[in-house]
């Protein structure tokens, strides 16, 4: 006679896997062309100064009015696995 009974649940076993999710959004700033973004050239012309400009659309977009649109967002397994921080006590087993 068995001792099993195959009408009860069997015992189930997991891996648990850290995981990260990346999320790129975007967005558009109309940065206007001011002088202080303005580098005189020795011919008197102008040329945009492109590193200020740049700064200028990051400040830009950091306003909270500022309509970001989601990109792409990926999940892959977390480059450093480690154990929950909220797991109880760990079987050794």
């Amino acid at each position: 006679m068995s001792t099993t009974d195959p009408e009860s649940p069997r015992p189930t076993y997991s891996v648990s896997w850290r995981l990260q999710r990346q999320t790129t959004e975007f967005a558009f700033v109309s940065v206007p062309v001011t002088a202080d973004l303005i580098i005189e050239q020795p011919d008197g012309t102008g040329k945009i100064n492109v590193e200020k400009m740049v700064q200028r659309a990051i400040e830009m977009g950091q306003a909270s009015n500022i309509e970001w649109q989601l990109e792409v967002q990926t999940i892959q397994p977390h480059p450093i696995q480690t154990p929950r921080l909220d797991a109880g006590p760990q079987n050794s087993g």
